[in-house]
C-alpha cells in the first residue's frame, strides 16, 4: 500500500466513508485489485482526517490501541494482532494501555507507527513531523503544534488591533492576505503570505503615524 499512499496523500490507507476536508480531485483512487481510497490534495489534508478520525473514536470510548486497530484494521483485511502488537512496540504504549487520542503527544506517537505500518517504510521516507502537526492542528487537536504560518498570522492580528486606533489601514492589510493564508495548503506559501501581511501591516502603520 506504499505507493497508494504516497501517491495519494493517505498516510494512512484511510477509506471513503465521510466527507473529508481536503481532498483531491479524483477524490479517490482505485487499486488494481478494486480497492479505493481517498485522495487528499496534500499530505497536511491526509493527516487532518486522520486526526479527525482519531477524534471520533475517542467520543466514542476508543481508548487503547487494540481497540483502535481492531477497528482500524479488521481480521477480514489484515493479521490485526501483529498490527495491533507493532503499533504497541513502537509508540511506547501497551496494547491495552488506556491511551487519549485527543492528545498531541499519544496521537502522534500512534500516528507515526500507524503510517510505518501502512507504508511498510520508515515514516520519513513519505512523511514529515510537520505535515502530521498541522495536519493535527487543523483537525482540532488543541495542543499539537501551531504551524508556524498560523502563528505569525496571530501575532500579526495582534499587533493590528493593538494600533487599530491609530490605523485602520493596518486592518485592512491583514484582511487583504488573510483569506490566502487560510487557503494555502502549502506550507511555504503560508508562512510567505503571512510574513506579507505583517509586512504591509507594519507598512500601512508607519504610513498612518506620519500622516497625523
Amino acid at each position: 500500500m506504499a505507493s497508494i499512499a504516497k501517491r495519494a496523500n493517505n498516510p494512512l490507507n484511510i477509506r471513503p466513508g465521510q466527507p473529508y476536508e481536503g481532498l483531491g480531485d479524483p477524490p479517490f483512487i482505485e487499486t488494481d485489485k478494486g480497492g479505493k481510497f481517498c485522495n487528499f490534495s496534500s499530505p497536511v489534508w491526509g493527516f487532518r482526517a486522520v486526526f479527525r478520525n482519531y477524534i471520533t473514536k475517542a467520543d466514542r470510548g476508543v481508548n487503547t490501541i487494540t481497540k483502535l486497530i481492531s477497528e482500524w484494521a479488521p481480521t477480514t483485511e489484515n493479521d490485526t494482532a501483529v498490527y495491533i502488537a507493532t503499533v504497541a512496540k513502537a509508540s511506547g504504549y501497551g496494547a491495552d494501555e488506556p491511551i487519549n487520542l485527543k492528545a498531541w503527544d499519544t496521537a502522534s506517537k500512534v500516528c507515526y507507527a500507524q503510517a510505518e505500518v501502512e507504508s511498510g517504510q520508515p515514516f520519513e521516507a513519505n512523511w514529515t513531523q510537520a505535515q502530521m502537526a498541522e495536519g493535527a492542528f487543523r483537525a482540532g487537536i488543541t495542543d499539537a503544534p501551531q504551524p508556524v504560518a498560523h502563528k505569525v498570522a496571530v501575532l500579526v492580528s495582534g499587533a493590528a488591533a493593538a494600533t487599530s486606533s491609530a490605523a485602520p489601514a493596518a486592518i485592512d492589510a491583514i484582511n487583504t492576505y488573510k483569506p490566502l493564508i487560510d487557503q494555502s495548503h502549502s506550507h511555504v506559501l503560508k508562512t510567505l503570505f503571512a510574513l506579507l501581511a505583517g509586512a504591509f501591516a507594519v507598512l500601512a502603520v508607519y504610513h498612518a503615524v506620519r500622516s497625523k
